[in-house]
C-alpha cells in the first residue's frame, strides 16, 4: 500500500495482518511471528521518501527481544515447575509401605455424632493427626497425593478386624506437605514366624 500524498507516514494506513487482527479481538498477547508479520507489514508499507526512524526500529528490535527473553522464561518456569512436581512425587513414591503420620482437617461432630455447622453453613473442621499405611501415590489437578491404608478404629480406638484375621482400612489422600512423620512398619511374628493379629 502506497503512503497517501501530503500525510506524513507515521499517519498512513498499514494493513495489519489477519492472525494480529484476531489476536486483538480475543485481547492475546502478541506472538514473535505476528510481531514479525506486523513489522515487515510495516517496512514494505512505508513511504520510501521517508523511511522508518533508526530509533523507532531499535525500539521494534528491543521489544522483539523483550518478547523473545520472556518465551524463554515462561518455557524454563514451566520446565522448572514440572521437574519440581515429579521430585515431589518421586519423594512420596518413596513412602510407599512405610507408616506415615499426616495432619488433615477433620469435620467436627456433636455429642450425638452429627456434623457442627458455622453461622454461615461451613463445615467446622480441626487439624487432626493421622497414620496409615502408604500403599499408592495419585496426582490430582498437578497436585501429588499419598494414599494411606488408615485402620479403622471401633469406639474404644481399637482397630477392627475382619472373621478371616485381616485389618479393615479406608483409603485417605493425603497432602504430602502435611506428613509428621514417617517410620518403617513393625510385624508382629509368631515363633513360626507367621503374621498374627495383634
Amino acid at each position: 500500500m502506497a503512503g497517501l500524498p501530503g500525510v506524513p507516514s507515521f499517519l498512513n494506513p498499514v494493513d495489519v495482518p489477519e492472525s494480529v487482527k484476531k489476536q486483538a479481538g480475543s485481547n492475546a498477547a502478541l506472538s514473535r511471528e505476528d510481531f514479525f508479520e506486523l513489522l515487515i507489514t510495516q517496512l514494505t508499507t512505508q513511504d520510501p521518501l521517508a523511511p522508518m526512524d533508526n530509533d523507532r526500529m531499535l525500539d521494534q528490535i528491543a521489544t522483539l527481544q523483550g518478547l523473545e527473553t520472556n518465551e524463554r522464561l515462561v518455557t524454563g518456569i514451566d520446565s522448572l515447575v514440572a521437574s519440581m512436581q515429579g521430585a515431589t512425587l518421586t519423594q512420596s513414591a518413596s513412602f510407599i509401605g512405610k507408616i506415615v503420620t499426616a495432619t488433615v482437617q477433620e469435620q467436627v461432630l456433636d455429642g450425638d455424632g452429627l456434623p457442627v455447622f458455622d453461622q454461615n453453613g461451613n463445615p467446622v473442621t480441626n487439624a487432626a493427626p493421622i497414620e496409615g499405611l502408604a500403599s499408592g501415590v495419585s496426582v490430582n489437578n498437578g497436585k501429588t497425593y499419598i494414599t494411606l491404608e488408615v485402620p479403622i478404629l471401633d469406639s474404644d480406638g481399637n482397630a477392627i478386624y475382619s472373621p478371616d484375621g485381616l485389618l479393615i482400612t479406608k483409603q485417605v489422600s493425603v497432602d504430602p506437605t502435611t506428613i509428621t512423620s514417617i517410620s518403617d512398619p513393625l510385624i508382629a511374628t509368631s515363633a513360626t514366624g507367621s503374621e498374627e493379629n495383634p
